[in-house]
């Protein structure tokens, strides 16, 4: 089964990358809840009773457009990823795993509800994507197939409707809309830091960040960047965008859009840390860790790198 999506102003999942040459003012604005339904908490259990939990979010591959029509059109999302990092998955423990889970959202009698979808630990390898030998933080996970059949059999049964599970895509790279990025922007990080979560409405934290790295510029050499952001466990995993606008420069014309738009930027990793003093306790000798509430963000295009390569096991 292959599921279609209508990519327009108004759709914020696919993000949509047209602007227009306006003077009149922009007409609606983002709705922060439509940013929030990119997100998932992430659980995996192993069989010694140990968890390892953390944000994700959902990476759509779209259909080729028709370049015969230039407004809004029907598009297939071909492949659906899961995005996290790969210290939250524990590709080396995956022997041990029991489980992996995300969730979908539906409409409850209280407010939303978690649907959530598993996958059994011998499977996990099918469907996971890293770039091996690679210090990129970042794993992909193939749930195309998984949401698909749970979208198919909640339609056929007449059980209450899931909420759009929406999700970034190429479309919202930089270069592939007018926004830009530089040095100074705000970001916004969306995920559940310290796992907390609106539990009525089941939404995760948007906080906002600072980017600190002059955009394209490798952090250490490697594909990441920072930003100024405090994180806390949990986090790991979120979703990196701009600052959603409806206003953009091109070309020394000023573009407007009906709809808030923002870029894909990446995922969050963690914290780097200096290295503190050393101290001796009565069992070891231990080096404390001094965070200066700086993030760790991988560049927007491992994802695609990622997903690129094969899965652990075919």
């Amino acid at each position: 089964m292959r599921f279609f999506f209508i990519v327009s102003f108004l759709c914020t999942s696919a993000i949509g990358t047209s602007f227009a040459q306006q003077s009149s003012p922009p007409a609606q604005q983002t709705d922060a809840g439509l940013i929030a339904r990119m997100t998932t908490p992430i659980e995996i259990t192993y069989t010694d009773g140990s968890k390892s939990s953390g944000s994700g979010f959902f990476f759509f591959v779209f259909g080729a457009s028709d370049p015969k029509i230039t407004g809004p059109q029907w598009r297939s999302i071909d492949k659906t990823f899961v995005i996290t990092n790969r210290h939250v998955i524990q590709p080396d423990k995956l022997e041990k795993a029991e489980t992996l889970s995300f969730s979908l959202r539906t409409k409850g009698t209280n407010g939303m509800e978690w649907l959530p979808i598993l996958i059994k630990g011998k499977d996990i390898k099918r469907v996971l994507h890293i770039i091996p030998d690679s210090p990129v933080d970042v794993a992909a996970i193939d749930v195309t197939k998984l949401v698909n059949k749970v979208y198919g059999d909640i339609a056929k049964s007449g059980q209450p409707a899931l909420e759009p599970s929406l999700g970034v895509s190429k479309d919202n790279f930089p270069g592939a809309s007018p926004l830009t990025v530089e040095s100074g922007d705000d970001v916004i990080v969306v995920g559940y830091p310290r796992l907390f979560i609106d539990e009525y409405n089941k939404l995760p934290i948007l906080k906002r960040g600072l980017l600190i790295t002059p955009w394209g510029l490798k952090y250490r050499g490697q594909d990441d960047f920072l930003i100024d952001y405090k994180g806390f466990h949990g986090s790991s995993g979120s979703v990196v965008i701009t600052k959603p606008s409806n206003i953009a420069l091109q070309n020394d014309h000023l573009m407007t859009s009906s709809s808030k738009q923002f870029l894909f930027l990446g995922v969050y990793s963690g914290e780097p840390f200096l290295p503190g003093d050393i101290k001796d306790t009565d069992d070891e000798i231990v080096q404390e860790k001094v965070k200066i509430d700086i993030g760790q963000v991988w560049y927007y295009y491992t994802v695609q790198q990622t997903i690129d390569c094969p899965p652990l096991e075919p």
